[in-house]
């Protein structure tokens, strides 16, 4: 039975958390770096199909997306795969805490400071030649979407703590 630091696991769990691991880190990637890194190229695809204005709102899709938000959701996706498979070990509640912050991390950047600002193509305002900016406020959920981050935050100081103490 292989031991993994205080954690000891038969073949058949060790593997299935390694497969289970596995999986969530490679959904994480695909949900939280890829998509946010290839947003625009993701929209140019869809948005020419639909015709109409639909394909002049595509180089406003990328405003949506800060710049360190798929740096982010990569940093996710690298640390799920470890609290997975270490999970009820030592180490598991540092994991737990630093999901915890880059997801707090991942929310900030995702609402862009509760500020995000997307500047209106001149070609949507066909009629008038004046340059527009819309700016959406979204403090309040944006705090309202921390809530959990920090939760997960202070269940893994929880957990740290638990296991120093036995």
């Amino acid at each position: 039975m292989p031991k993994l630091l205080d954690l000891e696991l038969t073949g058949a769990s060790l593997a299935f958390r390694a497969v289970l691991g596995a999986v969530l880190a490679a959904a994480a990637f695909l949900f939280l770096y890829f998509v946010p890194a290839n947003l625009e190229a993701l929209a140019a695809r869809v948005l020419p199909e639909m015709g109409g204005t639909f394909a002049a709102a595509a180089p406003m899709i990328a405003a949506l997306i800060h710049p360190m938000l798929p740096l982010a959701g990569l940093l996710i996706a690298a640390f799920t795969f470890p609290a997975v498979l270490l999970r009820g070990s030592k180490l598991y509640g540092f994991f737990v805490a630093g999901l915890g912050i880059l997801f707090l991390a991942y929310v900030y950047l995702a609402f862009q400071g509760g500020a995000i600002t997307i500047a209106v193509p001149e070609n949507m305002i066909p009629a008038y030649s004046v340059t527009a900016a819309l700016q959406l406020r979204l403090t309040n959920l944006m705090l309202l979407f921390m809530i959990p981050p920090v939760l997960t935050i202070v269940k893994g100081f929880v957990l740290v703590a638990g296991k120093r103490e036995q």
